[in-house]
């Protein structure tokens, strides 16, 4: 009996527990799943409530570029031989000392990753935020940073350290340019113009990404302007102030201003404006047109830089084979004295178009920088007595160049070809000029959307004159200056986008 009711307790024990055991194991999945559900809730919630908000779409973008840069280059220096206080220089603009130089060389460049943030207010506003970081050639750092406010019937807004007006409307020949994009790419990094010889891509008071604020129109019936205005073309993000007055201050050019002759300040501009206005329209029976014109005006300021009175002078010794004029060149100057050289305001323009009709394009472009960022008249004596503003490769009756380009290309498939020629032109002084020829072409094939390889090629043809070497000479330590070019430039490689 005892037994029996023991075991009938122990039955009971057994169903009870395993009856709780059950309940408890529904209660702990039904827990779980009350958790699971409350987490998915959580997240929904965040969604819609940023939907609600208006918070901003994240993206992500960038590119990578690897290539096979080849250079074979041929260069005649302008030679001579310096005197302390009285510097006298004996140079021949023919004299064949030359020097060929040839160089491979795998280059990462075009390498670049951006974050962007865009949301949407509820009155028709949409605004955003732009980050992008450059780490090409060792200068990583952040490139772009801006803030962007736009609605359709009013207009875009940028503010930051981003491209304004004075690049937003050029449509040229430069940009149908494919592989590492020419003139305006990789070459110019690995080889230099004879001296004085001006860069075909930008007018002398490009602001690049130097901090602005921007506004461009609603396009109306094709027709777009812009403005952007730019307080300081040397000020960049934090910088302190007048931190980026050396040779990477924007708008200026190896051309006409001495690269690393350790002045202290390069020609800069205050309240830059560049105007910008352009035009496209789609025919809808495969032609399309898209035109622009561009004008840049500023208050450039004033410098300090070494002079020297004295004069540059010169006789006909001898005439050569094919009518070639040696002439003998000698600088007949005093010590550098630092001054303040009065600059003209920057005031250029660049006009550009395109057509393309199905699969072809062609463009073309042009540049008048006038007399932008150079010395005043008054600047180039001093009691009767020439002067040589020692940082600029111009005389008095000299000007700051012109440029023009034309361009075509064409898409087949997966491939686009193209093809571009530059010419340039700077009057040094009232008979010499720096000139320049380039020839760029270039292959693309797509693999798939984001994955390219290419093929380019361009061959670069530059010529300076005796003035502009024999003032580089006499202010530059190494006394390089060179008086002819010619160089070929090949590169292979790919590039990936996202």
């Amino acid at each position: 009996m005892f037994k029996c009711s023991l075991l009938s307790y122990c039955a009971l024990f057994v169903i009870f527990s395993c009856h709780a055991e059950e309940h408890s194991h529904a209660e702990a999945q039904d827990d779980k799943g009350e958790k699971e559900k409350d987490a998915k809730e959580k997240q929904e919630g965040i969604v819609l409530r940023a939907e609600k908000d208006g918070m901003p779409d994240f993206n992500i973008f960038g590119a990578a570029t690897v290539s096979l840069n080849h250079v074979s280059s041929n260069i005649t220096y302008y030679n001579g031989e310096n005197k302390p206080d009285q510097i006298k220089t004996d140079q021949k603009s023919t004299s064949e000392t030359s020097k060929d130089s040839t160089k491979m060389r795998i280059v990462g460049g075009c390498t670049d990753i951006g974050f962007s943030a865009k949301g949407s207010l509820p009155n028709g506003w949409a605004y955003g935020a732009t980050i992008s970081l450059d780490a090409e050639r060792g200068n990583t750092g952040v490139d772009r940073m801006y803030l962007s406010a736009e609605r359709n019937n009013v207009g875009t807004f940028h503010v930051g350290n981003v491209r304004g007006a004075d690049s937003v409307f050029a449509f040229d020949g430069q940009r149908l340019m494919g592989g590492l994009c020419g003139a305006d790419g990789s070459f110019p990094f690995d080889l230099d113009y004879s001296t004085g010889v001006i860069s075909p891509c930008y007018v002398i008071g490009f602001t690049n990404k130097a901090t602005k604020a921007s506004y461009f129109t609603p396009t109306i019936m094709g027709f777009q302007a812009g403005i952007s205005i730019t307080p300081d073309t040397k000020h960049i993000g934090t910088m302190a102030k007048d931190s980026g007055s050396g040779d990477s201050t924007p708008g200026n050019d190896p051309g006409l201003f001495i690269k690393g002759d350790n002045d202290k300040e390069r020609p800069s501009g205050r309240n830059n404006i560049a105007f910008g206005f352009s035009h496209a329209w789609d025919f809808n029976n495969g032609w399309k047109t898209n035109f622009g014109a561009i004008f840049v005006t500023e208050d450039s300021k004033p410098i300090e830089t070494n002079c020297y009175v004295g004069e540059i002078v010169g006789k006909k010794d001898a005439v050569g084979k094919d009518g070639d004029a040696n002439y003998q060149k000698e600088v007949e100057a005093s010590a550098p004295v630092a001054r303040k050289i009065k600059l003209r305001n920057a005031g250029a323009f660049h006009l550009s178009g395109t057509v393309t009709y199905k699969d072809w394009s062609f463009g073309a472009g042009f540049i008048n920088n006038g007399k932008s960022r150079l010395p005043t008249g008054e600047m180039y004596t001093d009691g009767g007595k020439d002067v040589i503003p020692g940082g600029f490769l111009v005389a008095k009756d000299g000007n700051a160049g012109h440029a023009w380009n034309i361009g075509t290309k064409y898409v087949f498939e997966q491939w686009t070809f193209a093809a571009v020629f530059h010419k340039t032109s700077r009057k040094v002084t009232a008979n010499q000029k720096a000139n320049s020829t380039i020839l760029s072409f270039s292959a693309e094939y797509q693999f798939c959307p984001g994955l390219k390889v290419f093929c380019e090629l361009d061959n670069i043809v530059t010529h300076s004159c005796d003035y502009a070497c024999a003032v580089y000479n006499l202010v530059h330590a190494k006394k390089d200056a060179i008086q002819k070019q010619s160089a070929f430039f090949v590169a292979v490689g790919a590039k990936v986008t996202f």
